[in-house]
């Protein structure tokens, strides 16, 4: 009996102590925000659902003119852990460095303003990082269209993950700032690319990546991600998608997994080609330019693949490689 209760008690200590850790941290949310005015407040309500005593929610309006600047003030009229910061339309990236520089949390989290999160997001993640001892802690997403229709859930395997094993083209790997809690030590003195329009914010993961000692992948979907048909990186091809592909190459620059990134670099080449294969646009100004950076590191993508198993990939990608001879 005296060992079960002493079992018991340490049990209820180590939550206790648990509990203590998390109450000490603070979290700033930066939520970048352009006509967002059909959205913006169930993000903010799933945000402030989350019960975390010391949160600061950066909201940083880009110059909207559909109403949303009005609707930001009432929320911080309504609760004062809101911050409205206004500014001139300069882009997302710009945006998010605005509240880069207005936060002060231990923690920091990015969530864009048409999606949204789950009640315990905060929590999970939080106690994640502290019991992993972690710099990054990211979870998976459901992908939503605009009418709330879940297209499909992601999860992956829940564990550890070594920043200079860091495997860019595993289904267990992260490429972007939403769907992440960052220790803000990690944080502190980047900036996202404002040059790009697309990929800036995976350029900015793989930096904290780079700085960060050990990562932890939460393998469950806490994260609402709403597909926007007219977004940067879903709309119609434009110089600006193209951006993503030079965020890519800085990855591969930068990152101390030198196979993967590149690897995963001419997957997104080869992606690049495969969806816009009937833009005329495309095909006048970047087909030829994809095209031969695919063939050029498609050696590495083809080791990495046979190296990790990748038999399907394996596949799609040699047939690729095929349709690439046709179009010289």
């Amino acid at each position: 009996m005296a060992d079960a209760k002493s079992a018991t008690d340490e049990g209820i200590n180590m939550v206790s102590k648990e509990k203590q850790l998390r109450a000490g941290n603070s979290i700033s949310v930066i939520v970048p925000v352009y006509n967002a005015s059909s959205t913006i407040e169930r993000c903010i309500d799933s945000i402030l659902e989350n019960k975390i005593e010391k949160l600061q929610i950066i909201t940083v309006d880009d110059g909207s003119t559909d109403g949303s600047s009005d609707l930001l003030e009432k929320f911080h009229q309504r609760d004062e852990r809101i911050t409205v910061i206004h500014k001139c339309n300069e882009g997302v990236a710009a945006a998010r460095n605005t509240g880069l520089m207005a936060a002060n949390g231990d923690y920091i989290a990015f969530i864009d303003a048409d999606d949204y999160i789950d009640s315990n997001y905060f929590k999970n993640l939080l106690d994640e990082i502290i019991e992993h001892d972690a710099d990054i802690c990211y979870c998976f997403a459901y992908n939503e269209d605009e009418d709330g229709n879940v297209l499909r859930r992601d999860y992956g395997k829940s564990g550890e993950i070594s920043s200079t094993e860091y495997d860019w083209m595993s289904g267990q790997s992260h490429c972007v700032v939403w769907g992440a809690l960052f220790a803000n030590r990690i944080v502190d003195g980047l900036r996202f690319d404002e040059r790009l329009s697309v990929g800036e914010d995976t350029l900015f993961f793989a930096q904290c990546v780079n700085r960060s000692n050990r990562i932890y992948c939460l393998g469950q979907p806490m994260y609402h991600y709403v597909i926007n048909r007219d977004s940067a990186s879903h709309g119609k091809f434009d110089d600006k998608k193209y951006s993503d592909l030079i965020a890519w190459q800085k990855i591969c620059q930068i990152s101390d997994s030198k196979q993967s990134a590149i690897a995963a670099y001419a997957f997104h080449c080869k992606t690049m080609v495969s969806s816009n294969k009937n833009d005329e646009y495309f095909n006048n100004n970047y087909l030829r330019t994809t095209v031969c950076e695919y063939r050029k590191y498609y050696p590495v993508l083809l080791k990495y693949l046979f190296k990790n198993h990748r038999i399907r990939f394996l596949i799609t990608c040699t047939m690729f490689e095929l349709y690439t001879l046709f179009l010289n």
